[in-house]
C-alpha cells in the first residue's frame, strides 16, 4: 500500500476536511481516508454520508453513513472507504 495524495479542502472557517488516497494491491482498487481538523473552539458533530455509492464499503460499519465529534483543535479520521472494482463514490458531508 503507497501514498497516491493528499487534499485539503476548508469546508467552513476553521473546519478542514482531508481526504487521503491509498493504492492497494489487495481485493480493493483505492482506499480513501477522511479526516476533520477542527481549527478552533467548537465542538462539532460531523456526518459523513456515502448512501448511493457503488462498490464501496466504509470500514468498521454496516452502512455508509459515518457520524463522529471532534473536539476542539484536533483531526479525527471519520471515514475509511474501500473502493472496490468499477466504484463510484457518492458523498455528502454535514
Amino acid at each position: 500500500m503507497t501514498d497516491s495524495s493528499i487534499t485539503t479542502k476548508e469546508i467552513s472557517p476553521g473546519i478542514y476536511l482531508h481526504k487521503r488516497q491509498l493504492q492497494n494491491r489487495g481485493e480493493t482498487d483505492l482506499i480513501y481516508i477522511f479526516e476533520v481538523e477542527v481549527a478552533r473552539l467548537n465542538i462539532l458533530e460531523f456526518t459523513a454520508d456515502f448512501s448511493g455509492s457503488e462498490n464501496v464499503i466504509l470500514e468498521g460499519r454496516s452502512n455508509l453513513i459515518s457520524v463522529t465529534t471532534v473536539e476542539p483543535f484536533r483531526k479525527e479520521q471519520i471515514a475509511r472507504l474501500l473502493l472496490k472494482k468499477d466504484w463510484k463514490l457518492k458523498s455528502k458531508f454535514k
